[in-house]
């Protein structure tokens, strides 16, 4: 019996741990659609990403990839994306990161 706890210790170590936490983001960034990346950033329902409950910091993250790689002719989303992500980096304090997407939104929201 010691032997299955064990295991299931170590199983629900790395299943909470900030190493699996960050794989799995890694992923969602490298495999998602930028409509989607702004679905999850929106909604926070990444837990059925296995990622509960998303910090501003990952948020900030998803939002950076998802301005990356573009909405194509979507100005909408491409706008909401802009908004969110200024709104991130100000619950994280990192004003100077959304100095390159300010005047991005600006123009998004003119579109």
């Amino acid at each position: 019996m010691s032997g299955f706890r064990d295991k299931f210790q170590r199983q629900v170590d790395f299943y909470l741990s900030d190493d699996r936490r960050r794989k799995s983001l890694e992923t969602i960034l490298n495999q998602t659609s930028p409509q989607e990346l702004l679905r999850l950033a929106q909604n926070g329902d990444i837990e059925t990403l296995a990622l509960p409950e998303l910090t501003n910091e990952e948020v900030a993250r998803l939002l950076e990839r998802a301005m990356e790689l573009g909405f194509g002719n979507d100005v909408r989303s491409a706008a909401r994306a802009s908004q969110l992500l200024l709104k991130a980096y100000d619950a994280i304090e990192q004003l100077e990161r959304a100095l390159p997407y300010r005047k991005k939104c600006i123009e998004l929201l003119k579109a």
